[in-house]
Parts: C-alpha cells; structure tokens; sequence
C-alpha cells in the first residue's frame, strides 16, 4: 500500500491534520525501511535512501564542556541553554530538517551526570561510559552535571542508534557492517580496576574472561580503546577460557586485532590516548558462558605499567549471530 501525503492531508479535517501528518510520515519512512530490507540490498537505482537526520553536540564531534547545573538542547527550537541562562543557536533544527521528532540518542560523559528527555524522570549516565538510548521520542535533553564535564551528544531519527552518527547525512537504512535481520546492538566494556591491571613487559600478555555478554554467538560491529600509555598492543580472542592451547584441537583462537596507540589519538593533546579499532569479526565462546575470552600483548620495548598508571579499557559493540 501506497501512502500519499498531500491525499492523506486533503482528506482531513483541519483539527485533525496536525495529528495525521506524523504518522503519515512515520509509515511512509516505514515502508522505506522495510522494502530496503526486503532487496538485502542498497542500489539508488532501485532502493530509495532512508532519510536519518542527525545532531551532534557540539557540532564539531570532538567534546564539549558543561558548567556544574543544567545544560538544555532543544532539537525543534535549534538552541543550546547553558547553566548560567546564555542562549545560543545550533547550525540547525528540527523544524529545517522538517522532522518532528527524534528516536535515539548515545551520550558520552566523563563524569557521572543526569539526562533528561522532554519532561521525564531523569536517568544517570556514568562516567566514562556510553549511554545508547534506543526507541525513544523527544525533542529536547537536558544535561544535569555537578562539576565541570566532559560530554558529546549525537541523536538521530533513526530509532536505532547503530546506523552511523554523521550529521545531515542521507544513508541507507541497510548498514553492510550490520548483519541482516540486526534490529539491536550491544555493548561489553572491560573494567579498568578489574582488567588488564597487570604490568606487561615487551611480549607478555594478560588474559581476562569478561562476563555480560548476551548470546554466545556474536558479530563485533565496532570497537574502541582507551588507555594511559601510548602502547603498541594486540587483543587476542579465544573462544574459551584455556586460550591458547599445547593441543591445536582444542585451541579455540577467534580473531585478534592491533591496538597501536602510538598512532592513536589525544583530546587537546594530553592525557589518555583513544582509537578506534577494526570491526567486522564473528566470535563465538564455545565455554557456553556468554563470556568474552580477550588477552592483551604489549608489543612495545616500552612496558606497560601496572595499576592507574597503565590503565586500558576495551570497548566493543556487537550483535548477536542466529
């Protein structure tokens, strides 16, 4: 079936017109959506584009600086209201983009916060984790902090937040890092009190079985890294708690993938270094325990350093495989 706006919008009563056009846009986005799924494929000359619009703060992508109280990001009116009552513009809005509303949101902070959505009860977001916040309808955040913060926010009328967080951007709802059939995406995050606390000289490994996983059977969608030292590593994955095995019929090795922070990157040129990390690899624990088997190798001459020294955290987002 056919949905034709400008009909559906004729058809109607005045009081009432309102009230129908969203849904008549949200079922036509829909239909968009599920015949892109139905091809398996993206080609623009037989698969419409899916329209996501975008909002970063700040706009740059790189961190923004919240003042301790309430930060407030209206999307529909374009504004950003800071602590101390200064108002100022996004580069754009809701109303230009001709959206009414927004679906999902992830929120990054490096301190514990407070996040608002329109009038709802406020949620926390703790430190240096990310809050993926999924089929959702909003218009406007509000970021609660009590000392100087460290934060970026990207929202999206995708209602999922794993289509990828570029502003304005027409994309197509078929993402080839995502499996077919993937209406979810997960995250595990290593603890950097609990993992990898050890130090490492050139060629030693620490091994860790981290727990949280929620099926055995995986798809790492992406990956990113955290750490005190600009390190060359390697992350190996091993589909059991033995890992690497004597035996070659029971050495489970998965993938691995090379962390080299010496071409990572800094924010303001200090501090810890961050990278992204290659994506794309199936993983399965064959313990049946829902645990992520990864050991760490320091490649480098230099040795990493135990303890808040040579702290590392890995994070990876995933789907589950059938």
């Amino acid at each position: 079936m056919e949905f034709d706006e400008e009909k559906a919008y004729e058809a109607t009563s005045d009081d009432l017109v309102g009230e129908l056009l969203p849904l008549v846009r949200e079922m036509k986005d829909w239909q968009t959506s599920v015949h892109g799924k139905m091809l398996g494929y993206m080609d623009d000359a037989h698969v419409k584009s899916y329209n996501v619009v975008f909002f970063n703060y700040p706009a740059t992508g790189s961190l923004a600086t919240l003042d301790a109280g309430d930060t407030v990001l209206d999307f529909r009116a374009g504004t950003v209201k800071i602590p101390d009552g200064t108002v100022s513009k996004m580069s754009s809005n809701l109303r230009d983009k001709q959206k009414d509303f927004l679906r999902s949101a992830s929120i990054y902070s490096n301190r514990d916060i407070a996040i608002q959505f329109d009038e709802d009860d406020k949620s926390p977001v703790f430190a240096d984790h990310f809050l993926n916040i999924n089929h959702q309808q909003f218009t406007k955040i509000t970021l609660t902090a009590t000392e100087a913060t460290k934060v970026i926010v990207s929202v999206s009328t995708s209602p999922d937040t794993h289509i990828e967080s570029i502003a304005d951007r027409n994309i197509s709802i078929e993402d080839e890092s995502v499996p077919y059939g993937v209406d979810k995406v997960y995250t595990i995050r290593t603890d950097k009190d609990l993992h990898f606390t050890g130090a490492l000289a050139q060629y030693e490994s620490e091994e860790e079985n981290i727990p949280g996983l929620v099926a055995n059977k995986i798809k790492v969608l992406r990956a990113r890294a955290l750490c005190d030292q600009q390190l060359n590593f390697r992350l190996w994955l091993w589909g059991n708690d033995t890992f690497d095995s004597a035996d070659l019929d029971n050495d489970r090795y998965q993938d691995y993938i090379d962390c080299d922070f010496t071409h990572g990157v800094q924010y303001k040129n200090t501090g810890k270094w961050y990278k992204d990390l290659p994506s794309g690899i199936y993983y399965q624990d064959f313990d049946g325990t829902k645990e992520l088997h990864i050991a760490i190798e320091n490649l480098s001459a230099t040795s990493k350093n135990a303890g808040a020294s040579g702290e590392i955290v890995i994070e990876l987002m995933y789907a589950i495989m059938p």
